[in-house]
């Protein structure tokens, strides 16, 4: 399942990443991917830890905590820093699928991937990211400041830049549930509860449907 959580950075988160990049030293992404993905990786990161690294992944962080739909799409048990990339004109990223385990010094189970995107979908053409979870594949561009979540064991790649730059932060979540079907559910769920929240607050069949909904995660989770 696709998520597609809108406006995770604030107007200022924006700014601010966008200063960063322009100050950034961009470090070759091939550094960052496995035997068979360097292969097909083009494209530019921050070094995770400089100083720009460093705050941009704290900006993100805060950005990610604050949303009101990330915690139920994700159901996080622990996260990767998240990272600046950057394709400029002519970058791309081929074929591939993550690595199943990430993370620099506390290793992560890799179940969902993010992309939140930083530049605006006007300032370049090129550079959807692709997923194989439909036939044919699905193309994805989101507006400056809007996430895309998508599970990790698809293969999917990033299209040519052919003007421009598209620059965005990506991070790696392992779920407290693991399944993804399971997953789906519960956010399904859990959004259904929040929109009935406001027609049944205090009711005793709205609490007999969080006890559900608790119970399922209490069932799934691993923690």
């Amino acid at each position: 399942m696709l998520y597609h959580l809108k406006q995770v950075f604030s107007p200022e988160d924006l700014r601010e990443l966008r200063e960063i990049a322009n100050r950034t030293q961009w470090a070759d992404g091939r550094k960052t991917a496995g035997v068979v993905a360097a292969a097909h990786k083009r494209n530019t990161e921050a070094e995770w830890d400089s100083p720009e690294g460093k705050l941009a992944s704290k900006i993100t962080v805060k950005a990610l905590q604050r949303h009101p739909q990330f915690f139920n799409a994700a159901l996080p048990a622990s996260m990767t820093p998240p990272m600046m990339n950057r394709y400029a004109a002519g970058m791309e990223y081929g074929d591939h699928c993550d690595a199943a385990i990430m993370g620099g010094g506390t290793a992560i189970r890799a179940d969902l991937s993010g992309t939140v995107f930083v530049s605006d979908a006007a300032d370049y053409d090129g550079g959807e990211l692709v997923t194989d979870l439909v036939p044919g594949g699905h193309a994805t561009k989101l507006p400056a400041g809007d996430l895309i979540l998508y599970p990790s064991n698809t293969v999917h790649h990033v299209t040519p830049v052919t003007r421009g730059e598209r620059i965005a932060m990506i991070f790696w979540v392992q779920s407290m549930v693991r399944d993804a079907d399971q997953r789906a559910m519960l956010y399904t769920l859990g959004a259904t509860l929040n929109n009935l929240d406001a027609k049944l607050a205090q009711t005793p069949e709205l609490t007999q449907l969080y006890a559900c909904y608790y119970n399922l995660v209490r069932m799934w989770a691993e923690i």
